[in-house]
């Protein structure tokens, strides 16, 4: 992969990516809600450097087919006495769970939209990427396909421990402009990325919580979930 095109950054991938149908069964519809959140890898001005919240709602059928919508506004933060960059990302997918008669677990097939806008561009995050420090409207539109498989390792009572595995392919095109060609000059590069994750779901009660070890560019990050489930006749 180019460096230039590493600024775009990851995600990830998660959770969203990661879905909450593993917690229900197949019957009534739910509803659920999460919270997500990234802590920043070190405290030196990196890509690596991302401070990240996720606000996720989702809908999921009787068959367990699961619509989402996120939010997730972040920050690229380090010690220096350089200004922020700031992020925003929509995200809006699809996914599909299925477990054969005969599979020892449970497979989810997933896809994803990805919208990112960028604020206060501060090149001193970017060292490797070839982008000027003057360029404005920076934003990147991503597709990702995922694919993730899952069971319970331990269940009691209302108690589950669930173990899940992901791996993701992302194609993402960012598109920027340079006030020096004039405001109608546009930009754009194609990149591709591999990612893969594996974490831990603790549900109980219709409450559930997740960590998750996210790989993406060999760039490491871990992210913590909580979230609850709400079927439709409201138990």
């Amino acid at each position: 992969m180019k460096s230039k095109f590493k600024f775009i950054f990851i995600l990830i991938m998660v959770a969203f990516i990661y879905s909450q149908a593993k917690y229900v069964n197949n019957g009534l519809p739910y509803y659920s809600i999460q919270l997500s959140t990234r802590i920043p890898k070190s405290s030196d001005a990196s890509i690596n450097n991302l401070q990240q919240s996720v606000i996720r709602a989702s809908i999921i059928t009787k068959t367990k087919v699961e619509f989402g919508i996120e939010f997730a506004p972040g920050k690229y933060v380090s010690d220096l006495d350089i200004e922020d960059t700031q992020i925003s990302q929509f995200r809006l997918g699809l996914n599909i769970h299925n477990k054969g008669p005969n599979s020892p677990f449970t497979m989810e097939i997933g896809g994803k939209y990805k919208r990112t806008n960028y604020e206060n561009y501060n090149s001193t995050y970017f060292t490797d990427i070839n982008i000027s420090e003057d360029a404005e409207d920076i934003y990147s539109n991503a597709g990702i396909i995922d694919i993730s498989i899952y069971e319970p390792i331990f269940q009691k009572g209302k108690l589950i421990l669930i173990p899940f595995f992901n791996f993701n392919y992302e194609i993402r095109v960012l598109t920027s402009s340079d006030p020096a060609f004039g405001d109608e000059f546009d930009k754009s590069s194609e990149a591709r990325f591999i990612g893969t994750s594996f974490g831990l779901g603790l549900s109980y009660n219709k409450f559930f919580m997740e960590t998750t070890l996210n790989e993406t560019e060999g760039s490491p990050n871990f992210w913590f979930k909580i979230g609850k489930l709400f079927n439709t006749k409201g138990k």
